[in-house]
């Protein structure tokens, strides 16, 4: 999994550069994208394990229909089948040049920072450590650093020692090392700009409030939930009726529904034997 720092970073450059919040994901998305078939649901897998960003599926979907428009990537069956074009591993090279960069600008910034807190603490540290814990910081007092990163006022210092150095180096940083002040601001902002697309629908999940509903099923949305599509449609449809339960949302379906449920199933094991596994339904074949 890439360092945390550095695909924050690498967000804010991306969108520093003219891209829109999907153009942003876009770059990550894309890169990987191999030149060989990959489903939808393994890419965004992907995109999870190499850069720790959970990408909802219907947003990886809409990045897909972009990435086929500017001729970069191919589709078929759905979307199920998804490679990349020679244009778009050219692309990736150039999207993959700025992210090293981005790496090398991160790693002397932690280098820093390493510095400073062993000066500071005067106890050692690797730098792993300093990356996980100048990450779990930002997550923490958000507030404050923003504060800082956009000079507004004097920061809050946090209780815990590690804290309260880690803020000391902002303050410290802010006014006489304008170039890592800069790297600073790339991770703080690159965080804010991840999360608008991220973790706004976690926190729309934990903080939502609605009168009591009762919401009616309809059939696709039920032989989704119950594994009989594609799995880019099965996986949203179990996220959705999870997302109505902790909502506290009731879920019914018409009689009529389950009628139509109940006849579909058994007209398909009827129909059974006339298929062959090795063979795709509504294949030419």
């Amino acid at each position: 999994m890439k360092n945390q720092l550095t695909t924050l970073a690498a967000i804010k450059s991306f969108y520093e550069s003219g891209c829109d919040f999907i153009d942003v994901f876009s770059n990550l998305v894309l890169q990987e994208i191999p030149d060989k078939s990959i489903t939808i649901i393994n890419i965004q897998q992907k995109v999870i394990d190499e850069w720790n960003l959970d990408i909802p599926l219907d947003v990886i979907k809409t990045i897909v229909k972009r990435l086929k428009r500017r001729l970069l990537i191919d589709y078929e069956d759905r979307k199920e089948s998804i490679w990349t074009r020679n244009e778009g591993e050219a692309e990736k090279i150039k999207i993959r040049s700025t992210i090293n960069s981005t790496k090398r600008e991160n790693l002397a910034l932690i280098k820093k920072l390493k510095i400073f807190i062993e000066k500071k603490s005067r106890k050692k540290i690797n730098s792993s450590d300093v990356s996980r814990v100048l990450d779990a910081f930002i997550h923490k007092n958000y507030y404050s650093v923003t504060s800082v990163l956009a000079r507004e006022q004097q920061p809050t210092y946090p209780q815990l020692q590690i804290e309260r150095i880690i803020m000391d180096f902002f303050v410290k940083t802010e006014e006489s090392d304008p170039e890592n002040f800069e790297r600073l601001k790339a991770i703080v902002y690159g965080k804010i700009i991840s999360s608008v697309l991220v973790k706004q629908r976690q926190n729309f999940a934990k903080e939502a409030k609605f009168e009591p509903l009762d919401i009616y099923l309809d059939t696709n949305i039920l032989f989704s939930v119950m594994g009989l599509h594609e799995e880019s449609f099965n996986k949203p449809a179990k996220e959705l009726v999870k997302i109505l339960k902790n909502l506290g949302f009731k879920l019914f379906i018409f009689g009529f529904t389950r009628d139509e449920v109940v006849s579909k199933l058994k007209d398909y094991i009827r129909e059974y034997n006339n298929y062959s596994e090795q063979i795709p339904v509504n294949s030419i074949y």
